[in-house]
């Protein structure tokens, strides 16, 4: 994997803790089980109740009206990992993989079934969100102004999409002998006003993180709305991309990047697919 000199202004990291799954051995490892409904009767209800008290004036609900008259409970009934199927091999094809090499990132839309994408979209506007913090374990929103919430067991439709993330972490190793031991997700949310200065994603004298990836979920993303990831990519080049609904945005985790100031309310997850072990640890809701 082609790789930049490590130069960092802030570096992402957080005062939570994801849970993550060790792949034993990262080409042949299974993926961890998926969940089954009943497994998670508690985040269900969480979700079916927020959809139902979210007043019609809030933010999530203007940005998505049409997730308001979901039964959520009745699209947990018939999610599942099928819905989350990306087909990476068909995806990221022999040219896709050579742009990932050469360029160090790769752009793909319409990654899932409207169903997970309704499903993340939904879970993404009840979730409490925790300040993010840097490095040094601070809270400066003149360098990082979102908030965050690791993705666990806890949270039906992400479990799902962790694990779509573990099959694209396998595909990886397979083609590229990538590496990759783990992943690890969060939800990320950035207020109008908001955005992330320059940085890569790993700290100076690190190199764990090998893959970063962003899913984003916004309906109707326009240009005037900011929010966009700029890369600098291996050639010194540099590209804005729209944070659109349903788009993943796959790049060398030591590349240069930065959420461009957003101006309407940005929903996204951060993704991460690393080298070194994993410590499984659960965050309660």
């Amino acid at each position: 994997m082609t790789k930049v000199v490590k130069t960092t202004i802030a570096t992402i990291e957080s005062n939570l803790t994801p849970t993550s799954y060790n792949f034993q051995d990262p080409i042949t490892a299974a993926i961890p089980p998926p969940l089954l409904p009943e497994d998670l009767a508690t985040s269900k209800e969480q979700a079916r109740q927020a959809l139902q008290q979210l007043p019609p004036d809030a933010t999530f609900s203007q940005q998505h009206s049409h997730l308001i008259d979901i039964d959520l409970t009745e699209t947990q009934k018939t999610l599942d990992q099928s819905d989350f199927e990306a087909k990476w091999e068909q995806r990221i094809d022999d040219k896709a993989l050579e742009l990932l090499i050469h360029d160090g990132f790769i752009v793909l839309d319409d990654v899932y079934s409207q169903t997970a994408l309704l499903a993340l979209q939904a879970e993404s506007g009840f979730i409490d969100y925790r300040d993010a913090k840097l490095t040094e374990g601070v809270r400066k929103t003149d360098i990082r102004g979102d908030r965050i919430r690791w993705i666990t067991k806890d949270f039906y439709a992400g479990y799902h999409y962790l694990q779509s993330i573990n099959e694209l972490a396998f595909f990886l190793n397979r083609t590229l002998f990538a590496g990759i031991r783990h992943s690890e997700a969060h939800y990320a949310c950035y207020p109008p006003g908001f955005g992330y200065k320059w940085h890569s994603d790993n700290p100076i004298g690190r190199d764990e993180r090998v893959i970063s990836a962003v899913f984003y979920l916004n309906d109707e993303w326009e240009d005037a709305d900011g929010g966009q990831i700029s890369i600098i990519d291996s050639h010194n080049q540099s590209y804005q991309l729209l944070p659109k609904a349903n788009r993943l945005v796959i790049f060398d985790s030591n590349l240069l990047h930065q959420v461009e100031i957003a101006h309407r309310q940005r929903y996204s997850i951060a993704t991460w697919l690393r080298s070194d072990e994993a410590l499984i640890v659960a965050e309660p809701l």
